[in-house]
């Protein structure tokens, strides 16, 4: 039982207390949200694309095909899954239903990660050639916004996070511009893997560097904060964070070493790739996928 009211004192002091109130059974709003995380997944058959309900405990492989299914990315209804498998393709939730995505699939040549339109109506993709390309879903015809690559659409529409060779050349920058690519500014430099929060008010990203990890701030770069920090695995990298519906959490993927008792003298360690979550305020750190094959790449 928790609390959603404030009461006189606010707390929860019985059900009897009825009118001091919104005591109730149900979700506490400190859990993750029941939507499902979608992954890309490394087992016996290749790479696939699988959802996977935030505890861990439902798991479900969408794709079975002989291609290589990747860089999956849920759309804002939370009912279709874009994913890329030499055409950019399509599928429902559950995955019962295929299709490439406008009358003979979009070209996949050299197609990375793709993101939705908040409206839907659009698909921005990473191309292998160094540019973020937009194209209606009822069309093929593509409009270059950036050179850069991880495009992540504000939740209005007007602009597109993505990342770029930071001013100095040293590494990567997050930068945004309009959606036709206009008024390109820099937003965070020494990123990378931007996501806009759902109400547009922050953006969450990696760094590789001052010891990595997932950090947040405003939507301008300002106020900035950690939100993981070098954990007890050696080789520990945090990368690709997205948010989830309610903006209460994060998810991401982590590298790190296993290491064990090797057939011979010293130690044997092997690189896991794991979905981890953890609240935006850097609590409650859970990892969901628990060295099932590799998982990378969430969208929630």
């Amino acid at each position: 039982m928790h609390c959603v009211g404030t009461g006189i004192l606010g707390a929860c002091l019985g059900a009897f207390l009825i009118g001091l109130g919104g005591c109730s059974d149900g979700p506490d709003p400190r859990d993750p949200p029941s939507s499902p995380i979608v992954f890309a997944n490394l087992g016996a058959t290749g790479w696939e694309i699988v959802r996977i309900d935030p505890a861990g405990t439902r798991r479900t492989v969408l794709t079975t095909n002989a291609d290589d299914d990747l860089f999956p990315s849920l759309s804002p209804d939370g009912q279709s899954i874009a994913y890329y498998a030499g055409l950019l393709y399509q599928m429902t939730i559950d995955g019962t239903s295929h299709a490439p995505i406008g009358a003979v699939g979009l070209p996949g040549s050299g197609m990375r990660r793709v993101a939705w339109s908040p409206d839907m109506t659009r698909i921005a993709s990473q191309e292998q050639t160094g540019v973020i390309i937009s194209r209606r879903l009822d069309t093929e015809a593509p409009q270059t916004i950036a050179t850069g690559f991880g495009p992540s659409w504000s939740p209005d529409g007007q602009r597109i996070l993505f990342i770029d060779v930071s001013p100095d050349l040293s590494g990567s920058a997050v930068y945004s511009a309009t959606a036709t690519g206009t008024d390109r500014q820099l937003v965070v430099d020494g990123a990378t893997d931007p996501a806009w929060s759902p109400d547009g008010r922050e953006i969450v990203y990696a760094r590789m560097t001052n010891g990595g990890g997932i950090f947040v701030a405003d939507a301008s770069g300002q106020n900035e904060r950690r939100i993981t920090t070098k954990g007890l695995h050696s080789g520990l990298l945090d990368e690709s964070p997205v948010w989830s519906p309610n903006g209460r959490w994060i998810a991401f993927q982590r590298s790190y070493e296993i290491c064990g008792a090797g057939p011979f003298v010293g130690e044997f360690c092997e690189l896991q790739w794991d979905i981890f979550i953890v609240r935006a305020d850097g609590t409650g750190l859970r990892n969901v996928t628990n060295a099932v094959g590799q998982s990378v790449r969430p969208t929630w």
